[in-house]
């Protein structure tokens, strides 16, 4: 299993809404980019303490997280893949996906 669908898995599994994940190719600076939403802020860091576990206990080496205690949008990038964790209305507002709708997987 590619680190993607590993990312996707957890999401799925820990409630994340509105999974998104685009395909850039492998001469982007990241071949897959993962969005995803929710609703209240304690499921949104919930969401990223889960995804940063499960990577560390499968041994895959995370480059950098952003987003700071009260951010409404989170970042794990591991290097292939960068994972964006959004609050419902900051992902509305921010509509990151637009840029790349010719990339979208499912």
């Amino acid at each position: 299993m590619n680190t993607s669908s590993f990312i996707h898995e957890i999401l799925e599994e820990k409630k994340a809404q509105r999974i998104l994940v685009l395909n850039m190719g492998s001469s982007a600076l990241h071949e897959h980019i993962i969005i995803c939403e929710t609703s209240n802020l304690r499921h949104l860091f919930a969401l990223r303490d889960d995804v940063l576990e499960a990577l560390k206990i499968h041994k895959i080496e995370v480059h950098h997280t952003e987003g700071k205690k009260n951010s409404h949008w989170l970042l794990i990038d591991v290097y292939d893949v960068c994972c964006h964790i959004f609050l419902d209305e900051a992902r509305d507002y921010y509509q990151l996906e637009a840029l790349w709708a010719d990339k979208v997987m499912r």
